[in-house]
């Protein structure tokens, strides 16, 4: 009887510590808030025929198209204060845009996988090899020279592209596209 009077206390005295511990227990280990002014990366292989392949593309510690599992979208408008933009609000297959750093920055969801990152004039990020928004298109040509001109879009902007082929593919796709307007950088897509 007296084992059974221990057993029960232990169960009583440790109960309620398991379930505060247990209700704090993060699900997502990995995630956090990204700021508005993180180093953005990427990084490639080359094949035997001296194609680029294979890839990965960051925003800080986010990864394109590994960012977490699907609700860590929400999390970033939830927990972060990120905002809705222009209403798609996701679901299966759709997009969900969220932004943040006075739209400056957009992160887009297809299918319930982070597909792009577009970065605009004000954001106070860097590249890894140090351009800003602003720099002249001869500093990031010099620090980046594995873009190629693609020619002036519809805005009048003249954007450089990294092209890449996709895993296992022969199609070579836009892995970071970088918008020029009068010579200087104002916008960055990252895609997945």
């Amino acid at each position: 009887m007296k084992k059974i009077f221990n057993t029960i206390t232990i169960a009583v005295l440790f109960l309620p510590v398991f379930l505060i511990a247990g209700c704090n227990i993060e699900t997502n280990p990995d995630f956090y808030c990204p700021s508005c002014n993180e180093t953005i990366y990427w990084s490639y292989g080359i094949n035997q025929a001296r194609e680029k392949i294979d890839a990965e593309v960051m925003y800080g510690n986010v990864e394109l198209g590994n960012f977490g599992d699907y609700d860590w979208d929400w999390k970033l408008h939830d927990e972060c204060g990120w905002e809705i933009y222009k209403d798609p609000r996701g679901g299966a297959g759709d997009t969900l845009q969220l932004t943040s750093c006075n739209e400056d920055m957009l992160f887009i969801w297809r299918f319930q996988k982070l597909y792009d990152i577009h970065l605009s004039r004000y954001w106070r990020g860097s590249t890894y090899k140090g351009i800003r928004m602003g720099d002249s298109l001869h500093d990031f040509i010099n620090a980046h020279s594995d873009f190629e001109y693609v020619g002036r879009n519809y805005d009048g902007y003249d954007v450089y592209a990294l092209y890449c082929l996709s895993d296992n593919d022969k199609i070579s796709h836009a892995v970071v596209e970088a918008y020029f307007m009068n010579g200087r950088l104002e916008e960055i897509a990252l895609w997945e």
